[in-house]
């Protein structure tokens, strides 16, 4: 017999959102704006308007087709560390 998803338990799974994206993602929107207001030294500007205009349907539309990308992505980062002779083969080799 196959399991039935509860809503409950696909509610209490999801990533926590907000304007639709995880937070995750939305750390990523706040950000390139506001890194943006930094180095041009101007409260309203083009380029951050345009960078919050590309950067959150981007966001948006990853989050859509895998919510959970950045948590594996990251995951694998930390479980997969750098072996010792990757500088000399231009990669991980795990042959002995």
């Amino acid at each position: 017999m196959s399991e039935v998803s509860h809503p409950l338990r696909t509610g209490l799974t999801r990533q926590p959102e907000l304007a639709g994206i995880p937070v995750f993602y939305w750390a990523i929107v706040a950000s390139v704006p506001m890194i943006l207001f930094i180095a041009t030294k101007d409260l309203i500007d083009f380029w951050g308007l345009a960078a919050f205009a590309i950067t959150y349907p981007a966001m948006l539309y990853v989050a859509k087709k895998d919510a959970y990308f950045a948590a594996v992505f990251i995951k694998s980062l930390n479980l997969t560390p750098a072996t010792r002779n990757r500088r000399f083969w231009g990669g991980n080799s795990y042959g002995s």
